[in-house]
């Protein structure tokens, strides 16, 4: 598969890119690969804003981070950073399969 990670070794050329794989992710949010105009720029802005709200929550509780994500109440609740970011990798690995399939 296309998406399938490929061994590299110190000295090849051309070296292999660490990114290309962010990269590719990235690309199937953008019109070339029929996304909307602004789903990348939103996604960035997304992840800004859920990392600057963790700064926050870190003063003022974590309850309403959990709300704004609009987790089901049985779900684990977001209640430190690390839960945020274990969430965070939950949520970009569905944009990975979504870029494996494209």
């Amino acid at each position: 598969a296309g998406s399938a990670p490929i061994w590299t070794f110190l000295g090849e050329e051309p070296p292999m890119d660490p990114g290309s794989f962010a990269k590719i992710v990235t690309r199937d949010a953008t019109p070339a690969a029929g996304a909307a105009g602004a789903c990348a720029g939103n996604m960035r802005a997304a992840w800004k804003e859920l990392l600057k709200r963790a700064d926050d929550q870190a003063q003022d509780g974590w309850s309403s981070l959990s709300k704004l994500l609009r987790l089901c109440p049985s779900a684990r609740q977001v209640a430190s950073v690390d839960d945020l970011y274990s969430w965070m990798d939950w949520a970009q690995s569905s944009f990975d399969y979504m870029a494996m399939g494209n």
